[in-house]
């Protein structure tokens, strides 16, 4: 019976090892664990003993002598088959099991770790498919081990046709010795930034690109594989070629181009600046553009608000002054227009300005011609009048001249005839008076009237004033004008023409005449000008004054303020062309309702001149 439950035992114990043993030969790593060898040999004991007790139940049963003597057979079968096998496999189990928790466990975690590898590597293949940006991977023989979609459609292909092919698929044949050079380095570096590299489509087109490659290395630290990313710049290097032919455009502009943000502060300035400004572009960069146009007289208040105002509606456009780096002050056209941001709200204003002072010169010299123009036109209008004029006067002195000298010849016959004190006497002095009065006006006259033939002499500017004074006071007095004269005593002598300058003065007064409709007084005068050769006439009127729109036409031949059929608006342009003749300048002031005021500044006489006033007669 005690070998019946030993064997039954025995059989038991090796079933489960069996089964362990069967296990770890399907699983190499089971056997690399601790206690396999104690395992193992437990086993082999228990079979060595299981094998000894059915040969001697086998021995027994057919009647046979014991295959082995007793004792023997006790210490081989049941203490070294059986009690030495089971304490083998105890130890074996109890170094083994364990192990293999571990092992149960490690899997487990490589499995987890599996799982969120693979989650990750799929996360790879989402982001590499999808990603907008071309992605390769080539091995050492440069053939290609991956590419995404965004790699084969930029050159034209599918992604299956481009898989296991040479990397030279990618590029034309005269490029493959950059393409090389790359690669070289990229093995020796490791990595490489970005750089601008040339690919190839399939139809054969060349486009750029921007690259980057690093190196995959294997376990043992050797490049096993190069990948590289790259963006298809094309777009990008049509525009940076448009920018720079439009900066190439910009940096050569005679125009000065200036681009500010909203308040005004200069972020890009082109080299024109320098030119017309003074200052160079680096020195602008930050100033405040309005510090060049705002506060100079002339330009209009808050001029850089209304072109802001104007220009967010389109465009401003205008001539003002700017002032240069040395303080002089320029005449500028400024075209300005709002600079907008890629949403399409304000970010700045962009200025063109051009210089345009010498324009402006040049415009006020061709209008001084044409009112120089004018003025000769004028001039020969009324040189023909006074041609006239002095025909007639010399008739009318002419035919005077006789009946005035034998009228004064029998007055002054019957004043000696008459007594001292009688009325006789009295009567014949008065009328003497009258006649050389007479004379003097026939004499005047014809001096007034004589044409010029620019002969200057001297002249003694106060007697000619008097003189004109004399045959213009009855026009004066039935005007209720009052003359009032401020002559310098020690005024010196002018070299001109007399009748000429008498008919400046003689215009002056008359229009001062005309001008005072309800009379007043009308100061003339004259001085020495201190510390410069020259004498200064002034005629003042309280009259009406004149409209300051009208003073720069003020000269011009046929214009006048006076209503039609008073006046053709030559005598102000004749009066400007003989002055300007004379080497003077005649300037008018005048403030309406107050009256108006005329200077006439001529060059004084050397004092050298052979001929005077007085010695021409």
């Amino acid at each position: 019976m005690n070998q019946q439950i030993l064997l039954i035992t025995r059989a038991a114990v090796m079933a489960v090892a069996a089964a362990y043993l069967w296990r770890a030969g399907k699983d190499p790593s089971l056997r690399q664990q601790g206690g396999w060898n104690f395992i193992v040999g437990g086993f082999a004991l228990l079979l060595f003993g299981l094998l000894l007790q059915l040969s001697c139940l086998i021995s027994a049963a057919a009647g046979l002598d014991p295959v082995l003597d007793p004792d023997w057979g006790f210490i081989l079968r049941d203490i070294a088959g059986y009690l030495l096998g089971m304490i083998l496999l105890v130890i074996g189990f109890m170094r083994w099991v364990p192990s293999v928790r571990k092992l149960a466990e490690a899997r487990a975690e490589l499995e987890r770790a599996g799982a969120a590898m693979e989650k990750d590597l799929e996360m790879f293949r989402t982001i590499c498919v999808q990603a907008p940006y071309g992605i390769g991977v080539i091995d050492r023989e440069h053939k290609l081990r991956y590419c995404n979609r965004a790699l084969a459609e930029m050159h034209g292909y599918r992604v299956e046709e481009l898989a296991g092919k040479e990397v030279s698929i990618l590029h034309r044949p005269e490029q493959m010795t950059l393409v090389r050079r790359l690669i070289d380095q990229l093995l020796r570096e490791g990595a490489s930034s970005l750089g601008e590299v040339p690919h190839a489509r399939r139809d054969g087109t060349v486009f750029p690109t921007l690259m980057a490659g690093s190196v995959i290395r294997n376990r043992q630290g050797e490049p096993a594989y190069l990948a590289a990313t790259m963006i298809d710049i094309t777009g990008r290097k049509e525009r940076e070629d448009q920018l720079n032919r439009l900066s190439g455009a910009l940096e050569g502009l005679a125009e000065m181009v200036i681009i500010t943000d909203l308040e005004h502060r200069i972020i890009h300035v082109n080299p024109a600046a320098e030119k017309i400004l003074g200052y160079t572009p680096g020195e602008l960069i930050g100033l405040d553009s309005r510090e060049f146009f705002e506060g100079i007289p002339g330009n209009p208040e808050r001029l850089a608000e209304k072109m802001g105002k104007e220009a967010a509606g389109g465009t401003w456009k205008g001539e003002l002054l700017n002032r240069r780096k040395d303080g002089e002050l320029i005449d500028v056209h400024l075209t300005m227009t709002v600079l907008r941001n890629g949403e399409g709200r304000a970010a700045g204003y962009v200025g063109i300005t051009r210089d345009i002072t010498e324009r402006k010169q040049a415009e006020a010299s061709l209008a001084r011609a044409y009112r120089q123009l004018r003025n000769l036109k004028g001039q020969l209008i009324q040189s023909e009048k006074l041609s006239s004029l002095g025909l007639l006067a010399a008739g009318v002195a002419h035919e005077l001249n006789s009946p005035i000298d034998g009228l004064m010849t029998m007055l002054r016959l019957s004043r000696r005839q008459a007594p001292p004190d009688s009325p006789e006497h009295e009567q014949a002095s008065a009328m003497l008076a009258a006649a050389e009065h007479m004379a003097r006006i026939v004499g005047d006259l014809t001096v007034f009237a004589r044409r010029s033939k620019e002969d200057f002499r001297e002249v003694d500017l106060n007697r000619a004033i008097e003189t004109t004074l004399s045959f213009s006071s009855p026009h004066l007095a039935a005007g209720k004008v009052t003359v009032v004269k401020k002559f310098d005593e020690g005024l010196r002598k002018v070299r001109g023409d007399r009748g000429q300058l008498q008919q400046v003065i003689l215009n002056l007064v008359t229009n001062a005449r005309d001008a005072m409709e309800r009379g007043g007084a009308l100061e003339i005068g004259t001085a020495n000008s201190p510390g410069r050769p020259e004498v200064t006439i002034t005629v003042s009127d309280q009259g009406s004054g004149i409209a300051p729109e009208h003073l720069d036409r003020l000269f011009d031949p046929f214009f006048t303020t006076k209503p039609p059929g008073e006046g053709i608006g030559l005598g102000l342009s004749v009066a400007y062309g003989i002055i300007e003749s004379h080497g003077g300048e005649i300037v008018v002031e005048s403030e309406p309702g107050r009256g108006t005021v005329f200077t006439i500044r001529l060059p004084a006489a050397d004092g050298d001149d052979e001929q005077t006033e007085d010695t021409a007669g």
